[in-house]
């Protein structure tokens, strides 16, 4: 059975999503994992990474949004849509099969999106860094100091390393 993208079962996710990107609203992310073939929600909220981090289920394949903000040294800031699939530990390797399909239609429903990003239960505590890095690498002109992922968690930019 097919995941259901209706329109009717996804506006809840598309209204968090529009919190999200509203630049005078102090929301930073949104998380929804897989439960019985539609999309549920995990939270939303506005104390960034970590928080995120906290609302993925290791028992679902889960699908997160954060805002993480470019800042350079002339005090401009850019926002960054990342878009993050997390498969937790727990995920039986017939839902594991499933989640390139499902995470293709999940993601055409947000735009704006500027990076994707596939973690297991390793790869997220090295979260920060690896978005970092392929926001640099993706990141064209623009150079700022640090991304800002929200609730105190920053990261410094190292050209060098991309």
């Amino acid at each position: 059975m097919s995941l259901d993208l209706s329109e009717s079962a996804t506006e809840p996710f598309l209204n968090s999503y529009k919190k999200l990107s509203d630049k005078s609203a102090p929301n930073n992310w949104m998380a929804m994992s897989i439960g019985d073939n539609k999309l549920v929600a995990n939270g939303e909220g506005t104390g960034g990474w970590n928080d995120l981090r906290a609302a993925f289920k290791d028992d679902s394949v889960n699908f997160g949004i954060i805002k993480v903000q470019a800042v350079d040294e002339q005090n401009s800031v850019r926002d960054k849509y990342i878009f993050i699939t997390y498969v937790g530990s727990g995920v039986s390797v017939l839902k594991k099969a499933r989640v390139s399909v499902q995470k293709d239609g999940v993601s055409k429903l947000f735009g704006g999106i500027g990076c994707f990003v596939d973690f297991d239960h390793e790869d997220l505590e090295s979260g920060v860094k690896t978005i970092t890095q392929k926001l640099i690498a993706s990141g064209g002109a623009h150079k700022p100091n640090f991304y800002d992922f929200g609730g105190g968690v920053k990261q410094t930019c190292d050209f060098h390393d991309a």
